[in-house]
């Protein structure tokens, strides 16, 4: 079927499982990255059912499915010549199955098998290439099953792992650009950024992005907007917020000191930078209260105050961020976001709890 079809076609991994002839497949868990996010979305509990006092957040119920084994039906392309790479000793092998298991193998074959029957076959140039391949497709099918759709292009190099279509990639980058603010950099104003900082949810030129990346991860996490994957929760944050919520936030006292423009140079841009993030000599006063930074947290949270949160996260020390409500209710401000299915909430403050 996907040989027929030589403009490619998209596979919804939904419902489907990937085989290795002659091998047998582990069961396949997502790998969590450094600073990478658990998805939020499939939580469904609403904020009027959380309560900081008293109670403790419940989500869905686990429910537990054992899947049918699925065997892949008799290819149209299983008598196809192969063209198999042959031992440098020449020394033939035993018939049996373990010399099919190692035909398989040479071959670098992998197919996609679903539950309707369908089967996808692949061949890979190398065995890394191979197992690239079959741990990328395992973990989005993991994904898709959580409630985060993923295809594969079947038009895609085999040289990397499957990535958005190009229109989708499009779509994507021009919802951040339409952010309020996201026009200019938002260190020096220079126009049409085309880099981003994650955890600041911001735009900025490639050469303010080169002293963002020297501030350390902790500070500023860099990537491209037009070269580099988006997947759905960095998206979200970064749709949330924009130029002009951050620098509310980061340049919210500025006290008559003159921000570089485009043309300043580089040194100049570097020194206003880590005044701005490193020293935080600019950032907004935190508002007046008698209420702890921790507590004040989880209030933003509770009442979906996305600058609050943003302020208190900028002043907050890691102890702060992870502070709990108290009283034998052991939650904190990340479990709280959690319990909402609030993503950009949960996001950022993964990123500074962790």
């Amino acid at each position: 079927d996907y040989m027929q079809n030589v403009h490619g076609k998209e596979i919804d991994l939904l419902r489907t499982t990937v085989k290795v002839p002659g091998k047998r497949l582990p069961r396949a868990t997502p790998a969590t990255a450094p600073g990478t996010s658990p998805r939020a979305n499939g939580l469904a509990l609403e904020r009027s059912s959380t309560q900081l006092g008293g109670g403790t957040a419940s989500g869905p119920a686990e429910v537990l499915s054992s899947s049918p084994k699925l065997e892949p039906p008799p290819s149209p392309h299983s008598n196809r010549k192969k063209h198999r790479r042959k031992k440098s000793t020449g020394t033939p092998r035993p018939d049996g199955p373990s010399s099919a298991a190692e035909e398989a193998e040479e071959s670098f074959e992998f197919v996609v098998v679903s539950l309707t029957g369908q089967t996808w076959h692949f061949e890979a140039s190398t065995a890394e290439e191979r197992e690239l391949w079959v741990q990328t497709l395992a973990v989005q099918a993991v994904r898709t099953v959580r409630g985060n759709s993923f295809c594969i292009d079947c038009d895609a190099p085999t040289t990397r792992p499957p990535r958005l279509g190009n229109q989708n990639a499009a779509l994507a980058v021009q919802a951040v650009r339409t952010v309020r603010g996201n026009s200019f950099c938002i260190d020096c104003d220079a126009p049409n950024p085309d880099w981003a900082s994650l955890n600041l949810g911001a735009l900025m030129c490639i050469e303010c992005s080169g002293t963002h990346r020297h501030l350390g991860a902790h500070l500023s996490r860099v990537r491209s907007l037009d070269l580099d994957d988006w997947p759905p929760e960095l998206l979200a944050v970064m749709t949330a917020m924009g130029n002009a919520l951050a620098n509310s936030v980061w340049e919210g006292a500025l006290d008559g000191y003159a921000k570089p423009g485009p043309e300043a140079c580089s040194e100049e841009k570097e020194r206003w930078i880590r005044a701005k993030y490193e020293q935080k000599l600019f950032l907004a006063p935190l508002p007046s209260s008698d209420v702890p930074l921790g507590q004040q947290l989880l209030r933003a949270v509770v009442e979906d105050d996305l600058r609050l949160l943003v302020t208190l996260l900028a002043h907050g020390s890691k102890e702060e961020v992870n502070e709990t409500y108290g009283d034998g209710d052991g939650r904190t401000a990340l479990h709280l976001s959690s319990a909402m299915a609030n993503v950009v909430f949960t996001q950022l403050l993964i990123w500074v709890s962790w």
